[in-house]
């Protein structure tokens, strides 16, 4: 196993997605670590609600989110966290929103969503 499976696979419950906040230059501010099905489970309520820009993560390959597409996505979070009834993947989704609004605050930042 590498050190990077390692690190998905760090915080528990299977493989994780892992949520990197970029500046401008693509240097990484910061990293958030998500388990895979708390990442689905954000994703099932999202699109029950019919959000379409959070539903755009690949969850196999990298997603990028600029600033203005998180100003966005922030709507569909508050939208699909009371659809979540399990605590685990409701703390989970509640730690992408958080991600997503400091970006959608910041223009020069941007969300990274790498896969597995």
């Amino acid at each position: 196993m590498t050190s990077s499976d390692e690190r998905k696979l760090s915080r528990g419950s299977g493989p994780s997605i892992e949520f990197e906040t970029r500046d401008r230059r693509g240097r990484r501010i910061d990293s958030l670590s998500v388990p895979e099905k708390q990442v689905e489970a954000l994703l099932r309520a999202v699109a029950a609600t019919g959000g379409t820009h959070l539903s755009s993560i690949d969850m196999y390959g990298d997603t990028v989110f600029s600033h203005e597409k998180c100003v966005f996505a922030q709507a569909e979070c508050v939208a699909a966290l009371p659809l979540l009834r399990d605590e685990q993947a409701r703390k989970g989704a509640e730690d992408i929103c958080r991600v997503v609004s400091i970006v959608g605050a910041d223009p020069k930042l941007s969300l990274v969503v790498v896969g597995n």
